[in-house]
């Protein structure tokens, strides 16, 4: 090695050195900043714990105190209905109008006709009041501190519960044993359901504090911060690439709590095996926590397990972009970009499988059991709805062929076994499917014959289906097909007729919005009819 080359590598060796000191130092501190932010989280939830037992114990004093003053009140009211000031105690025409007064009261309460004397000597019965409704009284000001006391009461006990079950099932997760950690963090998200109810102002009708029997179900507040008002706003700053960290406050409180149950139970979804589940948990961290590259790393795994290689390299570039020394960020974009390449090579080595083509026989000769298809056939369907809500409709298209095939699959080993019965939810996923197959074809205005065919396969399986129907008109418009397009239609005018549906419609359509496809259909017929390639045969 000549002394121009040693100094050379020397002096990389040197500089790489220097990052990986620099890369140390940046980890320690990211790891302390956790470590600070995560104490902060820690006293806030505990600071708001405290502030509703104190708050409930003050409550509950208040009510002491006015039941004190309410029975010193009624103490004094007792002393005062004896004899008056000026009277002698022993007068005995005083007290015979006291107890001429008390027997006309106690008449009058119960409603006998009392005698009066008249002018000629005889008596007369004194007229009775009509009886009036008694007026229902205000609850006590005691009562209604006590209340209240008792809705604070449990609004901090739901919350410690959360808490309890957010620890707990940290604990389960780091000893592997993922089902009981996600039944505990489900159990925590009721817990918080319940503490964000009674966040709700007590009122005199309510006075718990709890939502009213025969009132609307309210979304919690924290789900509200993603499906609300604010999720433009959250989105916005999505696309503007700033993402922030959330800080735990008083307000946030449930937002953080949610977010970190979102965050457990994605990783719990992810480590079973279910990686639909899991980037629907973390979307939903993303939406109210951007600066979170925990959850960034995770949905990126998600869809690195999917073969959904760009969308994961998206989200891993994005967490780089937040902490460019995270380890696991790095790990995973390394895996993905080994099986970015293992997926090109091949695509270019072509078909693999020994010549059969048909997806459904491929599951057929795998080996596995009826269990086994029927499981892939669920996630490969739940997969392709998350693709497809992503707008990559040619893989989501994949996976909702999968699935279909899968189904099928199942359905051929289960004619050959009389000892298994498949369940009526294989069919329907079956049919979706198809449709979904038709859908991503058509949103990417390509294969319309395709389209066609999966439209007609879903009304094979499934019988009449006014969506099947529908997409398979636009498959035939798209391929000259008009009168074809034009029997889809008028299929489905019957169907709404023979129901009685011509004012609302049928679930997939409205009456109006069938006429105007009706009209679409015969007005390009019209102008193109002559192109018509084929009648409708089916």
């Amino acid at each position: 090695m000549s002394k121009a080359q040693y100094e050379k590598w020397d002096k990389l060796n040197y500089e790489d050195e220097e990052q990986k000191v620099e890369d140390n130092s940046k980890v320690d501190e990211r790891d302390g900043n956790i470590a600070k932010l995560e104490k902060q989280n820690a006293d806030t939830e505990n600071r708001v714990v405290k502030e509703d037992e104190d708050a409930s114990e003050s409550l509950i004093s208040k009510s002491k105190v006015e039941e004190f003053r309410k029975i010193k009140k009624g103490r004094r009211k007792r002393g005062g209905m004896g004899t008056k000031r000026g009277e002698k105690s022993g007068d005995a025409s005083s007290a015979g109008n006291v107890a001429e007064k008390s027997s006309k009261d106690t008449a009058k309460a119960e409603g006998v006709p009392l005698p009066t004397t008249s002018k000629q000597g005889g008596f007369q019965e004194e007229p009775v009041a009509a009886s009036t409704p008694a007026h229902t009284p205000a609850p006590a000001l005691a009562d209604e501190y006590l209340a209240k006391a008792e809705a604070v009461k449990r609004r901090a006990d739901f919350l410690k519960a959360a808490r309890e079950a957010r620890n707990q099932g940290k604990e389960l997760a780091k000893s592997q044993k993922f089902s009981s950690a996600m039944s505990t963090f489900v159990g925590g998200l009721q817990s918080l359901d319940d503490y964000e109810a009674l966040l709700e102002p007590v009122t005199p009708e309510n006075p718990g504090g709890a939502p009213q029997e025969d009132a609307a179900p309210k979304k919690s507040k924290s789900h509200a911060v993603c499906c609300g008002q604010d999720a433009a706003k959250i989105k916005a700053q999505q696309l503007l690439l700033k993402p922030g960290h959330l800080k735990t406050t008083k307000e946030n409180l449930g937002v953080t709590l949610r977010r970190d149950f979102n965050l457990n139970i994605g990783r719990c979804h992810l480590e079973l095996g279910r990686p639909a589940e899991a980037a629907e948990c973390f979307k939903y961290v993303l939406l109210v926590d951007g600066g979170n590259v925990n959850a960034w790393v995770a949905r990126a795994e998600c869809f690195r397990r999917m073969e959904l290689y760009s969308l994961a390299e998206f989200h891993l570039v994005k967490a780089v972009e937040i902490d460019d020394v995270d380890r696991n960020a790095k790990a995973v974009k390394k895996m993905n970009d080994q099986d970015l390449i293992l997926k090109k090579t091949q695509d270019i080595l072509g078909d693999v499988d020994g010549g059969e083509n048909d997806p459904a026989m491929l599951e057929v000769n795998s080996r596995k059991s009826i269990k086994e298809i029927l499981k892939k056939c669920i996630e490969m369907f739940k997969q392709g709805n998350v693709i497809f809500r992503e707008q990559f409709f040619n893989t989501a298209r994949e996976k909702y062929e999968n699935a279909a095939a899968c189904a099928t699959a199942a359905e051929m080993m289960s004619n050959k076994s009389t000892k298994t019965f498949l369940p009526d939810s294989i069919n329907e996923i079956r049919v979706a499917s198809h449709l979904q197959v038709a859908a991503c074809n058509l949103l990417r205005k390509r294969e319309f014959r395709v389209a066609e065919e999966h439209c007609t396969k879903a009304l094979k399986a499934g019988g009449f289906n006014v969506m099947a129907l529908l997409r398979r008109s636009e498959a035939r418009i798209e391929l000259g097909k008009f009168n074809a397009a034009i029997n889809d239609l008028l299929k489905i005018e019957k169907r709404l007729k023979d129901g009685g549906m011509e004012t609302g419609g049928d679930g997939g359509i409205a009456w109006g919005a069938l006429q105007k496809r009706l009209l679409r259909a015969r007005y390009i017929k019209d102008q193109l009819g002559h192109l018509d390639s084929q009648e409708a045969t089916n």
